[in-house]
């Protein structure tokens, strides 16, 4: 049978028999706190802080922990918990909490405060976008994120391009044209840096690129200025692939808007006093390209 005093002193004490008896009343002594801590991972404003203690109670009895948190002087988080969420301050904040150990009759131990200085954030990157969509080897490609600094600070992001492996390829915004082609696997990676700490890298979604249409950069027809007896030949027909396929062409002859023919040469007799014209459309194999249209001619009497 205990009763709790504050120091040794004469106590009436009553047995559970209902019996009243004269003695010394036992002295309960508050716990000692042996060592306590403050840590973080990270020890930024983003960083979960935790913290505990070792403590020893002079009658052996199981304790319990009480933590009181505040960052720069003001009281946070409601509760008693070992860990305050991140959130709190900013670059060169103070954090400090103060654990005192309880013992299981309500005794406290002398508090014991601890203090830690919040760090830099790096900067947080968004989701990753490459654009356009879907790739082909003649288009520029852009690699677009949003990023941000928890403190605040300007950030400067840094671009890097992987093409078919995970080694960097390329490094920038953009990609130019021609430096892939069809089938070949892209993507990009961003991080950002505040110029005291780098993000982790966030990569974009793993795109194959697609066939590259060819085009028809240009032609012409002879001659400039024909007369109803002369052949209409489509001359130095320039086409471009970007995948280097080869390329084949259809060429249709039109007069005043009406389809005559189809091939590079349009034979007489033309007609008197009518404008003709020549569409090229490109194949490589894959797809059509874009039709030309071939600069009119006007054949007169």
């Amino acid at each position: 049978m205990r009763l709790l005093c504050m120091s040794l002193v004469a106590c009436s004490v009553s047995s559970t028999d209902g019996v009243t008896t004269e003695g010394d009343a036992w002295v309960n002594h508050p716990p000692v706190i042996t060592d306590a801590w403050l840590e973080s991972e990270q020890a930024d404003r983003d960083a979960l802080w935790w913290s505990g203690g070792v403590g020893e109670d002079p009658e052996g009895e199981p304790l319990s922990w009480s933590y009181s948190w505040s960052v720069d002087g003001q009281p946070v988080q409601d509760g008693a918990s070992p860990l305050l969420l991140p959130g709190w301050g900013g670059r060169g904040s103070q954090v400090e909490v103060v654990v005192t150990a309880v013992d299981p009759w309500g005794a406290r131990s002398l508090p014991q405060a601890r203090t830690a200085e919040v760090g830099n954030a790096p900067p947080k990157v968004g989701v990753v976008h490459l654009l356009p969509f879907p790739p082909t080897a003649d288009s520029e490609l852009r690699c677009e994120a949003l990023d941000v600094d928890p403190d605040g600070d300007p950030t400067t992001q840094e671009v890097r391009w992987y093409v078919n492996g995970s080694t960097p390829f390329a490094n920038g915004v953009t990609l130019e044209p021609g430096l892939v082609r069809r089938g070949d696997g892209v993507s990009c990676g961003v991080s950002s840096t505040d110029g005291m700490a780098v993000s982790e890298e966030r990569e974009s979604d793993f795109w194959l690129v697609e066939n590259a249409p060819p085009r028809v950069v240009s032609a012409w027809i002879s001659p400039e200025k024909p007369v109803v007896t002369d052949t209409l030949t489509l001359m130095e027909v320039d086409v471009m692939d970007a995948d280097l396929d080869e390329v084949s062409t259809r060429v249709s002859w039109w007069v005043d808007g009406e389809l005559v023919g189809y091939g590079l040469r349009l034979e007489p007799p033309l007609m008197a006093n009518s404008t003709f014209h020549a569409e090229v459309t490109p194949f490589d194999g894959w797809t059509a390209g874009e039709t030309f249209w071939v600069s009119a001619v006007r054949v007169e009497d």
